[in-house]
């Protein structure tokens, strides 16, 4: 049989629920790596793919894609770190579904392999302050 490296990461999917201010931009800075005690080591992101769907939960229906290709995400300079830049027009748009649950994953591809690193439910708070 085959033995599993010893230094082997847990990628499970990450349950992180995410709430969103309706009309807001909204940053979610994530960064992957190792950590032994206290030092972070991070991985090398620069060639990672990342591609997220906000569906509702009932019904599975798509409201939303966001990958770098059309502008709805960003990877900081630094290819150790990924911010999620969600762009204000999605969270304003995302308030038309407000009132049923909305769910989201995050797929990033690298060397050729699709992973579902992180995913969970969606909050979209009203806007009180416009313009």
């Amino acid at each position: 049989g085959w033995v599993m490296a010893s230094n082997t990461v847990d990628l499970s999917e990450a349950v992180v629920p995410l709430i969103f201010k309706q009309g807001d931009d909204v940053q979610v800075p994530i960064r992957w790596g190792t950590k032994t005690g206290d030092v972070f080591t991070p991985y090398d992101i620069g060639d990672w793919l990342p591609k997220m769907q906000i569906r509702r939960q009932k019904t599975g229906v798509l409201v939303d894609e966001l990958t770098i290709a059309n502008g709805k995400f960003f990877l900081q300079d630094s290819d150790t770190a990924m911010v999620l830049w969600i762009k204000k027009a999605v969270t304003e748009s995302l308030v038309l579904a407000g009132c049923e649950k909305l769910d989201y994953d995050l797929q990033i591809t690298a060397n050729g392999l699709d992973r579902t690193y992180i995913g969970g439910e969606i909050t979209v708070k009203k806007q009180t302050t416009t313009g």
